[in-house]
């Protein structure tokens, strides 16, 4: 009777038993549970982490791309303009006029033996005239307004020196009061492969009126009113047609052009330089002798409207006299 009954066990002994089972199980199936947890945690971040990877090289694969359409010929641009390194020729004009018009030839000269080193740039002298049909005025009246609006909107188009030139030299052809202009500019820029109906809207328009407005400005504070007044390298050169002139013929402007030009390679034109190449000393090209510090004024180069440089600034008291009208 004894050994029966304890061989059984109590029923408090099966109870406890079997809360401890219980337990167990609830234990093993949460460890479970917290170890999917975990998992699908690690398969997330890992997916996140792919993701992000994965953005960040499409990133850098559309810079690249970018960069081989816009960045790189952008900067191919600047490096070639800084190679350049091109003077700037500024002509100061009135397009009627018939001091322009004995000029041009010599400035053709020029533009055809150092064209390439060069950036020509023709600033119209006109005077804000709100009063007037344009809103500007000229020497020679509306029609010179107009042509002058056509000069700021070449600029747009094409900075190539012989193009400017060319147009320039064929918008000329007659002989004064030149009633031609400007009706004869739009086959003179036809010729030099310019966009005439660009071109028309430009000097017909806002855009015109704005760009004209600056070169008001820009002839304004350089004090110039004489036509044409020649600038090389931001340095006064010529009021041409007066005894206010440095350089009467092509040559003595192609001896300007070379002895400022600092790019790599010197035009056939210029010739080889001879003896000290400070830029302080003079330098000879063409057997013309030059000092580029006895032009400058201190005239200061500034931004142009449609691109490239003017002279700007104030000269200082001793030339004062190369900037009154001869």
């Amino acid at each position: 009777s004894t050994q029966s009954t304890w061989g059984k066990k109590s029923p408090a002994s099966r109870s406890s038993e079997g809360r401890t089972r219980k337990m167990r199980r609830l234990f093993f199936f949460s460890f479970i549970c917290f170890l999917i947890v975990i998992c699908a945690l690690m398969s997330d971040c890992e997916c996140r982490r792919r993701r992000k990877g994965a953005a960040k090289s499409d990133t850098k694969t559309t810079t690249k791309a970018k960069g081989l359409v816009l960045q790189k010929p952008a900067a191919k641009l600047q490096a070639k303009q800084k190679e350049e390194k091109k003077v700037p020729f500024t002509v100061y004009i009135q397009c009627k006029c018939d001091d322009f018009q004995r000029f041009t030839p010599i400035l053709t000269d020029v533009v055809a033996h150092v064209g390439a080193i060069i950036d020509l740039q023709f600033v119209p002298i006109v005077w804000s005239y709100p009063g007037s049909k344009y809103g500007f005025t000229s020497t020679h009246g509306d029609n010179e307004v107009k042509g002058a609006f056509i000069y700021v909107c070449l600029a747009e188009q094409s900075s190539d020196s012989r193009k400017l030139a060319a147009f320039a030299a064929c918008s000329l052809r007659s002989v004064f009061p030149f009633d031609e202009i400007p009706s004869n500019m739009k086959q003179c820029a036809a010729e030099q492969g310019y966009d005439t109906d660009r071109l028309n809207d430009c000097a017909s328009g806002e855009r015109g009126r704005a760009l004209l407005s600056q070169a008001f400005q820009l002839s304004s504070a350089s004090q110039v009113s004489w036509s044409p007044t020649i600038m090389v390298g931001g340095q006064f050169v010529c009021q041409f047609n007066t005894q206010n002139c440095f350089a009467t013929s092509a040559q003595q402007y192609v001896a300007r052009v070379c002895a400022l030009y600092q790019g790599p390679q010197l035009p056939a034109a210029c010739g080889s330089p001879q003896g000290s190449q400070s830029q302080s000393q003079s330098r000879e090209y063409s057997g013309i002798s030059y000092a580029p510090q006895q032009y400058d004024y201190g005239m200061q180069q500034q931004p142009l409207y449609g691109g490239g440089f003017y002279t700007g600034g104030s000269p200082s008291s001793s030339p004062q006299v190369y900037y009154t009208v001869g």
